[in-house]
């Protein structure tokens, strides 16, 4: 498995957007995104300051890993350097060919354009570095605006899931590498 934290990102570069590989200097915005409530209301309960330490020390961890459960990106802005959001993905460790990806963008800069952008980039950045064929988002089936953007990066759905935890309902959508063949 390629290590797509190390291997190189230019063909799916950005005007607007970086994405860069979770670094330590990130805590910060790690705490902001997992600790509030408003951002997390689609994901589950927002994280205590104790369990956001052990995510994101479990976070720099994985990167060192031939074969990582989980890589996280920052999302920035490109010219005013901004971090705005994470972007990652999650191995199914029994499934290598699959991986699922997920993503949150700070409330200032939803709905214009960022989270499709990152989300364009990641996935083509999957598909040409790695053996994955094919990618996954589990979204709350409120949360339309995602759910829209997953219908227009080409992702289709393919089951509606209860939420354990919240018992509200999540859509499954997935996108296989010969939709993306290609760049974005």
């Amino acid at each position: 498995m390629t290590n797509l934290y190390t291997s190189n990102n230019s063909e799916s570069e950005s005007k607007l957007i970086d994405l860069n590989p979770l670094s330590k200097n990130d805590f910060p915005l790690f705490k902001k995104i997992y600790t509030n409530a408003e951002l997390m209301c689609y994901i589950g309960n927002p994280l205590s300051i104790e369990k956001v330490q052990r995510l994101f020390a479990q976070a720099l961890k994985q990167r060192d890993k031939e074969k990582p459960k989980y890589i996280y990106y920052v999302i920035s802005m490109k010219k005013s350097g901004k971090t705005v959001g994470l972007i990652g993905l999650l191995w199914n460790q029994k499934l290598t060919t699959t991986i699922e990806i997920g993503i949150i963008i700070q409330k200032s800069y939803q709905n214009q354009g960022v989270a499709k952008i990152a989300m364009k980039m990641l996935i083509h950045k999957v598909f040409k570095e790695s053996s994955v064929t094919k990618i996954i988002g589990l979204c709350h089936r409120q949360n339309s605006r995602v759910n829209t953007m997953m219908l227009n990066l080409g992702f289709t759905t393919t089951k509606t899931t209860k939420d354990k935890n919240k018992n509200t309902k999540k859509i499954l959508w997935e996108i296989t590498r010969d939709i993306t063949q290609t760049p974005v």
